[in-house]
């Protein structure tokens, strides 16, 4: 696209507001949202839709795609400006979710070993539970093989494990700044066995 010399100066805009926000990684939906707020303080040429000026940002080089595979049909599309986190690119693909398992611990300082997988929480909706909780079914779940998630995202040799984890209504979640200044959701860890009327229970990671 020919860049009209309006277009250039709706892009240094743009590119001054990517500048001073900590968030690094951009849906195509974070993107319009933004346009249309360009849009609405700065007036763009008859010529330039909002569509048009998405493309424009990719084609100048302010934002670049970020090439991302997947074990399972992966259509979603994940754009960055500067260098970013891999945990911020990580909670980017499902919106909603959070950092759990042993990349919470990573982060929560539990452990000194950085996980090579960056495994992410996006809880399932609540559903009324019909079932009671035995002693005997408690060990059996425990005993078995633990489940492993079909959906893994890769960027590069970084790998992002996807959960669709038990409704808890985000028990715990907290917010944290990570090291380039992105913000972060952050699950807890339950490190001990808990009893719940008399059931022993070895609560997993979140």
């Amino acid at each position: 696209m020919k860049t009209d010399p309006r277009n250039a100066i709706l892009l240094k805009r743009f590119q001054e507001r990517l500048a001073s926000s900590p968030k690094r990684v951009y849906s195509p939906m974070d993107l319009a949202t933004l346009i249309t707020q360009l849009h609405a303080e700065y007036a763009f040429p008859r010529s330039t839709s909002e569509r048009n000026f998405q493309r424009l940002l990719i084609e100048s080089g302010t934002l670049k795609e970020i090439v991302l595979k997947a074990t399972y049909p992966f259509e979603a599309k994940r754009y960055h400006w500067d260098s970013f986190s891999p945990y911020e690119l990580a909670l980017s693909i499902k919106p909603g979710s959070y950092l759990s398992h042993v990349t919470a611990a990573y982060l929560h300082n539990l452990t000194d070993f950085e996980p090579e997988a960056i495994y992410v929480n996006k809880e399932q909706s609540f559903k009324n539970s019909k079932g009671t909780l035995t002693q005997a079914g408690i060990d059996r779940a425990f005993s078995n093989k633990q489940r492993q998630s079909g959906y893994i995202v890769t960027h590069n040799k970084m790998k992002i494990t996807l959960l669709s984890g038990k409704h808890s209504d985000r028990l715990g979640v907290i917010k944290m700044t990570g090291h380039q200044g992105e913000q972060l959701d952050l699950g807890i860890v339950f490190r001990y066995k808990s009893d719940v009327n008399g059931l022993r229970i070895g609560l997993p990671n979140l």
